[in-house]
């Protein structure tokens, strides 16, 4: 499984409408649970605009010190794919968009995500694959 900072803050914050799906979505699987970098440090910036510095921190550790989390480093030729993936399909997203949308179909993994543009462009990359 791959998570996307639109997860995490969703199950992070009870105030995000996607929360509950969250929750029951994270609680579904026992298995080990991919975090690319960027994406870990999408969330805890995302998270000290919406809750603050000492909030982001906490969850930021809990993060790294779960068992079930791996944070995941990319190498010099995943990033180099990930940017001809951008210069092949030209969307107007992040690059981190654009990376964990790469390491899901790369990795086979399932993604928990909840942003439209990603799961559009995995459904796009699977379909070619």
């Amino acid at each position: 499984m791959i998570a996307d900072s639109s997860f995490l803050v969703s199950l992070f914050l009870p105030e995000d409408m996607n929360h509950e799906n969250a929750k029951k979505e994270y609680t579904k699987y026992d298995e080990y649970l991919l975090i690319p970098v960027c994406v870990l440090e999408e969330t805890v910036n995302v998270l000290i605009y919406k809750r603050g510095f000492d909030f982001s921190l906490r969850v930021s550790d809990e993060l790294l010190q779960n068992e079930r989390i791996i944070v995941y480093y990319p190498d010099e030729d995943e990033i180099l794919e990930t940017i001809e993936l951008m210069n092949k399909t030209k969307k107007k997203m992040s690059m981190i968009d654009y990376e964990v949308a790469y390491f899901a179909v790369q990795k086979k993994e399932a993604l928990l995500c909840f942003d439209k543009q990603i799961l559009s462009l995995v459904k796009l990359l699977n379909r070619k694959a």
